[in-house]
């Protein structure tokens, strides 16, 4: 299998930001393979923009996917982070840390969730704050040039 270099960065970074931070190596070429699968259907300007945001680092692309989970929850983006998942998951060594549970009291389950919801809405008002202008941007330019 081939890989390109960009396809193995933007993996690099989308796996980190899934929770993965080692034995990549092997889904990396896997990724590289099978992302053309998560292109298939056509993205816009924006949708490509979003991709390019998150592949910055797991920070970036924690923004992008907060404000296309709002606005594009089938887009580019989200289609590329569910195949990253997905490769993670069938990675031995790693899918036994997405498969597995962990014991805690109610008292801490309760407040994971609380500081989970939380992270999600500060992530999603920044990101709103962020990439909204963008969005705009995107929506009133002409979109004859698809290489943007």
């Amino acid at each position: 299998m081939t890989e390109s270099r960009g396809s193995g960065a933007e993996f690099d970074v989308f796996a980190r930001y899934l929770g993965a931070s080692s034995g990549l190596e092997r889904g990396r070429s896997y990724y590289a393979a099978s992302q053309q699968s998560a292109e298939l259907a056509a993205a816009d300007r924006f949708d490509r923009w979003l991709v390019v945001v998150a592949r910055w680092s797991p920070v970036a692309c924690a923004l992008a996917d907060a404000y296309a989970r709002l606005t594009r929850p089938y887009g580019l983006l989200r289609r590329k982070l569910v195949l990253t998942l997905a490769v993670l998951e069938s990675s031995p060594g790693i899918h036994s840390a997405f498969d597995s549970a962990l014991a805690a009291s109610p008292a801490r389950t309760w407040l994971s969730l609380v500081l989970a919801g939380t992270g999600w809405a500060m992530r999603t008002l920044t990101a709103a704050l962020l990439l909204a202008p963008m969005h705009l941007v995107a929506a009133a330019m002409p979109d004859g040039d698809r290489n943007v």
